[in-house]
C-alpha cells in the first residue's frame, strides 16, 4: 500500500489493470471491450498513462465487481475475486474466437474493405463485437482464424460476390509481401512448380493455421495438400476449424501466385476438404495454358 501511495492516481489505475491482465492472461482487446471503450482509445490511455473516461471506469468496475474508487486507486485488497473475474471473461468471449489462435489480421483487413464496399462493415462490427479501430489500415494484432472464417461466411450470406471481387481480396493478400524477402524469393522462382515449392517453405514461417505439402505433380497439375495445424486443432478441439468459404478464398490466393512470374492466373479447384469429411484439404492447381500477362500492372490488379 505504501508503494501505491507514492504513485499518482493514473499510475495506480494502470498498475492495477496490468496486474489483473497478467494474473488472468487477459489482452488489451478483451479489457477494452469490458469497459466499452474502443481498443485504440484504451491503448492510447494506457501508453500515455491517462485516466479512462468516468463512464468507462464505471463499466469496467462493474464488470470486475469492484467499487469505482478502488479501481481508480488500484487498491483491490479483498474486493478482487480473481476466479470469479476469470470465469466472467471466459464466459463473455466465445472459445472459437480466442485471440492469437492463428494470425489473420491481414486477411481480415482486406475482407472488411470488401464488406465496406457493400455497406456491411458496421453490421460486422456489431455482429462480432469488434472495436471500430479494426477498420483502420495499419492496426496489426493477432486475430482468430475462426473469426475471419465466420466473417467471410457472414459476407457470403448477405452478398452474392463475383469471382473477381473475391479474387481482389486474394490478390491483396498474395502481394502484400511482394517487396519483402518472401516476395523476392517467389519472384526468383524458375518455374511455376518452384513457386509452390517456395510457398510450402515460406508458409512454415508465415502460417500458424495450416501447413502445406505438394502431394504430386502430374501433367501440369500440382496437387497441394493443406493440413490443419496441431496448435489450432487443440485450440478448437476439431480439425474442421475455419470454413469451406474461407477455403475458396485460400485457393484463389494460391492461383494468383503465378503473377509473380508475370503469368496469368492458374486454374484452381478444391478436390478434398476437411469440411466435407476428408482428413485434409487438397487444392488442384492447373498450370497448363498460362500466358504472359498483357501488362505488368496486372500483377497488382
Amino acid at each position: 500500500m505504501k508503494e501505491l501511495e507514492r504513485l499518482e492516481v493514473n499510475q495506480r489505475l494502470w498498475l492495477g489493470i496490468k496486474h489483473i491482465q497478467e494474473e488472468l492472461n487477459i489482452d488489451d482487446i478483451a479489457f477494452s471491450r469490458r469497459s466499452e471503450l474502443s481498443w485504440h482509445k484504451f491503448i492510447f490511455c494506457k501508453n500515455n498513462n491517462l485516466s479512462l473516461p468516468f463512464y468507462n471506469l464505471v463499466n469496467l468496475a462493474g464488470f470486475l465487481s469492484l467499487p469505482v474508487e478502488k479501481l481508480i486507486m488500484g487498491d483491490f485488497g479483498d474486493s478482487f475475486n480473481s476466479k470469479k473475474i476469470e470465469y466472467k471473461f471466459n464466459q463473455s468471449i466465445s472459445p472459437q474466437y480466442q485471440t492469437g489462435a492463428g494470425s489473420k489480421t491481414l486477411t481480415l483487413r482486406h475482407l472488411l474493405k470488401l464488406a465496406r464496399k457493400h455497406g456491411l462493415d458496421q453490421d460486422i462490427l456489431h455482429q462480432f463485437s469488434l472495436p471500430s479501430i479494426i477498420l483502420e489500415a495499419k492496426v496489426d494484432f493477432e486475430i482468430s482464424v475462426q473469426l475471419v472464417a465466420d466473417i467471410t461466411d457472414f459476407i457470403f450470406s448477405r452478398v452474392e460476390l463475383s469471382e473477381d471481387e473475391i479474387k481482389e481480396v486474394a490478390l491483396l493478400n498474395a502481394f502484400y509481401f511482394k517487396d519483402s524477402i518472401f516476395g523476392k524469393l517467389l519472384k526468383s522462382s524458375n518455374s511455376t512448380l518452384e513457386i509452390y515449392e517456395h510457398l510450402v517453405y515460406l508458409t512454415s514461417f508465415l502460417e500458424n493455421n495450416w501447413f502445406y505439402k505438394i502431394e504430386k505433380v502430374q501433367n501440369g497439375n500440382i496437387f497441394l495438400n493443406s493440413y490443419p495445424s496441431e496448435r489450432l486443432m487443440e485450440t478448437y478441439k476439431s480439425k474442421c476449424y475455419s470454413s469451406y468459404n474461407f477455403s475458396r478464398f485460400r485457393i484463389l490466393v494460391t492461383g494468383v501466385l503465378t503473377r509473380y512470374l508475370g503469368l496469368t492466373d492458374a486454374k484452381t479447384q478444391i478436390t478434398k476438404s476437411v469440411h466435407f469429411g476428408d482428413d485434409y484439404c487438397q487444392f488442384l492447381i492447373n498450370t497448363n495454358n498460362l500466358k504472359p500477362l498483357s501488362s505488368p500492372q496486372l500483377i497488382l490488379q
